[in-house]
């Protein structure tokens, strides 16, 4: 996936050498933002009287309400011990972006926050007057000053899912075994896997556990995949990385594979000035590559065999709703669905130009919940 540059003001807290603990920031921070970062981020998640131990590192994202359109996202370190010997010193760094925040940028956020930070003050030094706003670029390639946290699968899911229903996304995610081994617990035999703690930020608030069933996730895709024809299956973000573990595919080939159709859609959107691309489809002699978007920034890739197209097209839209509902089970608050626009096909066949389709408008998805998916049922 081709990323946009994303300029960021920097903010950081914590203590240096000869001035003890201070707060650095960009020069274009508002105050305003400048308090949301002190509280209830900082002074929040780091209690000076029972600090978590080392070593210990957590990645947050708070979405400012829009009196104050922006997004603060950023890390905590344990730093340990500070010039006095003293231990158990936080290390805050967080960015800002500001104006309301778009899918694409989300996008960049999380892959950025798995990366790591680009620059990090050595605490040993004095502090400087002031620092500087980042460009981040190639946010998946960058060579990170300290190391990111790996992002939970649901927890990606429940901030598009936030974002598309214009909720404000916040939560703060501390590093846990899980976090760490996350493969490695996704065949536990639980009726529901604990993913992580997701914690709203804001006074009031009160901490609750968001859970989601991966196995479900997987088992929909080992039973598409046992269809007639269908040889491998992916759900994959709009980086083109999988969720869960791709079934049929290594993940090597389904990033390369998924990535290369997802350029294609943005620059045809961009080139075309088309709006939502569904569903883009590569055919040949041998058999048929379908990459199908069901959720914000979420898609399912399937390659199969040269076998009918409604049969496939048939699989795959029953394995998308199964994903669909699947997926609202992260969602507590029932919210009104919003009836979809025609969407955009496109179909890419060799030696051939693509071409374009729209879909007839469809009635309103009758969802339990509020998210409003764009995976509809369509005619290739």
């Amino acid at each position: 996936m081709t990323y946009t540059s994303l300029q960021v003001e920097q903010l950081i807290y914590t203590s240096f050498r000869q001035s003890g603990f201070a707060l650095l920031k960009s020069a274009n921070i508002p105050e305003q933002v400048q308090q949301v970062f002190l509280s209830p981020l900082v002074q929040s998640h780091w209690d000076t009287y029972s600090p978590p131990k080392p070593p210990y590192r957590a990645v947050y994202l708070h979405q400012l309400p829009l009196t104050t359109p922006g997004t603060l996202f950023g890390w905590l370190y344990h730093d340990g011990q500070d010039e006095f010997g003293r231990s158990d010193v936080p290390y805050f760094i967080a960015y800002y972006v500001p104006n309301r925040l778009q899918a694409s940028q989300l996008s960049q956020i999380l892959a950025c926050l798995q990366q790591g930070p680009l620059e990090c003050l050595d605490r040993l030094e004095p502090p400087p007057d002031a620092i500087q706003p980042l460009i981040l670029q190639n946010v998946q390639d960058y060579s990170a000053a300290r190391q990111g946290v790996e992002l939970p699968a649901i927890l990606r899911v429940e901030s598009y899912h936030l974002l598309e229903s214009q909720s404000l996304v916040n939560w703060f995610y501390a590093e846990s075994d899980i976090a760490k081994h996350p493969r490695q617990h996704q065949n536990l035999s639980l009726s529901t896997t604990k993913l992580f703690q997701y914690e709203p930020i804001g006074a009031g608030s009160a901490l609750r556990e968001l859970t989601v069933n991966i196995n479900n996730l997987s088992a929909i895709l080992k039973q598409l995949v046992a269809k007639p024809g269908i040889q491998g299956t992916a759900l994959v973000s709009a980086e083109g990385q999988p969720i869960i573990p791709p079934i049929g595919m290594d993940e090597n080939t389904t990033g390369i594979l998924s990535g290369s159709m997802l350029c294609l859609v943005k620059s045809s959107q961009e080139e075309l000035h088309w709006q939502d691309i569904e569903t883009v489809s590569v055919r040949s002699q041998e058999g048929l590559l379908i990459l199908r978007q069901c959720g914000t920034d979420m898609y399912l890739l399937v390659k199969s065999d040269k076998v009918p197209l409604g049969l496939i097209e048939g699989e795959v839209g029953r394995a998308i709703n199964k994903i669909q509902i699947e997926l609202n089970f992260v969602r507590e608050t029932p919210l009104t669905v919003t009836e979809p626009q025609p969407t955009t096909i496109l179909q890419v066949e060799p030696n051939a130009t693509p071409t374009l389709r729209e879909t007839a408008k469809p009635s309103s998805l009758n969802l339990v919940n509020e998210v409003t998916y764009r995976g509809r049922r369509t005619s290739l």
